[in-house]
């Protein structure tokens, strides 16, 4: 048996994909039998690589398998042909992983409903093709529709995106050469840099070019490297490694200072210096003073605005009014716009998709909007409100005590370590 017709058969005839037991087994190097057999189970043994099927047949041998070492290994190509796999309708290069990864996310629970995806995706990019046709399980009789995803399926794809964070540690290496320590030639570059900018070095602005130039330079490093796929966000590159292996940053002097900072050039790899120490020690009791009282300032809003809105709810579907606010048509405020209204001669018309705006992209529209509600007390009206907030009429008062949500969360963030960034405005949309 082939390697290659291991796996499809383990993807399509014994799901073998749900079984971590033989992933572990499929991805990594192991010794000995597990404690149950089943067919399709993998074995790795001192003479090479062979299967079960059927508890009282004779073990096969995999043929193309290389002793020592794993039988699948998540880079390694693949080709597809036309019905492989129920999502595959085409012949493509792939790699084990990401076939692995379509049977387990995409075909468990959609089944071919989502067309192979080769190449780097995520949870939220697959949610919006699901969001586009998303309705609740046919009732008993009714047939199900190919193009509609429903509840159930949606329930089956969460559950599987829970089963990958159990593959973590055999496809997401926290640890390599290349993320753990400096590239070579950080310090001198570093250095360099510093030395062009020596007499703007309490410069926010002068600081952010430096810190992106140390980014591009490490990213060049580690390019290729299999520890991306744990430094994924922006956040783990740009403050984590950035303060571990280049350069720790910059701290507030204060507030009398004129957006003048403190710039500690060592990275923690490099270890602190007496001439930080002083700006590191006060920051850090600034930060721990800020938790607590910050804290406890933005839980006291959150507990006023609950019992301030405590009675607003959502009555009637129009209040008629004919004002709202203008907002900015973008390709982003578009998607955000759906199911809101917007005003055409004083008459409200709904944006049931994107595409509804395409013609006035670049443009304006006033969009209905509470601040102009029309209803009396404390009520509010549906199409004011809009589609997300009006699905929970009563609950209208959570939404407004998110204002304080808003103020603890800053607070929090603010006792932990910050990037400076520069970025560029677009003064006509981003100040709309």
């Amino acid at each position: 048996m082939l390697k290659r017709d291991y796996f499809l058969k383990c993807m399509n005839d014994w799901s073998l994909f749900s079984k971590l037991d033989w992933i572990i087994s499929a991805f990594s190097v192991s010794d000995g039998e597990p404690s149950q057999k089943y067919d399709g189970c993998l074995i790795q043994g001192s003479t090479g690589h062979s299967v079960y099927i059927g508890e009282d047949s004779a073990a096969v041998q995999i043929e193309d398998a290389v002793l020592g070492e794993p039988l699948y290994k998540c880079d390694e190509a693949l080709t597809l042909q036309s019905g492989d796999m129920l999502n595959v309708t085409e012949t493509i290069t792939t790699t084990y992983g990401r076939a692995l990864f379509n049977q387990i996310v995409l075909i468990k629970p959609f089944g071919k409903k989502i067309k192979y995806i080769n190449r780097q995706t995520s949870t939220p990019e697959i949610v919006e093709i699901i969001e586009k046709s998303f309705d609740n399980d046919p009732k008993p009789g009714e047939p199900a529709r190919d193009d509609v995803f429903y509840v159930s399926e949606y329930l089956a794809f969460s559950q599987s995106c829970f089963f990958l964070t159990g593959l973590t540690q055999l496809f997401t290496w926290a640890a390599t050469e290349k993320n753990i320590l400096p590239a070579p030639g950080m310090k001198e570059y570093k250095a360099q840099l510093l030395a062009e900018n020596k007499d703007k070095l309490d410069d926010p602005v002068v600081i952010a070019d430096i810190q992106k130039k140390l980014v591009e330079f490490d990213a060049q490093w580690r390019k290729g490297d299999p520890g991306n796929r744990f430094l994924i966000t922006k956040k783990s590159v740009n403050l984590a490694r950035m303060q571990k292996v280049m350069m720790y940053g910059a701290e507030t002097i204060s507030s009398d200072k004129g957006g003048k900072v403190h710039l500690h050039a060592e990275s923690l790899y490099e270890g602190w210096t007496p001439a930080s120490f002083t700006t590191m020690c006060t920051t850090a009791r600034l930060k721990s003073f800020s938790r607590g009282a910050e804290t406890a300032l933005g839980g006291v809003e959150v507990k006023w605005l609950l019992r301030a809105s405590g009675n607003i709810n959502v009555t009637i579907e129009d209040c008629g009014s004919a004002l709202g606010t203008m907002r900015a048509i973008t390709a982003d405020s578009s998607k955000a716009l759906v199911g809101f209204h917007y005003l055409i001669n004083g008459k409200p018309k709904k944006i049931t998709a994107a595409e509804d705006l395409g013609s006035y992209l670049g443009k304006s529209l006033m969009i209905r909007s509470p601040m102009y509600c029309n209803m009396g007390h404390t009520d509010y009206c549906r199409i004011c409100v809009g589609p997300r907030l009006s699905s929970t009429p009563y609950a209208l008062s959570s939404a407004i005590s998110a204002y304080g949500s808003a103020f603890l969360l800053s607070s929090l963030g603010a006792a932990h370590s910050k990037a400076i960034e520069v970025a560029q405005m677009d003064l006509s949309e981003d100040l709309v």
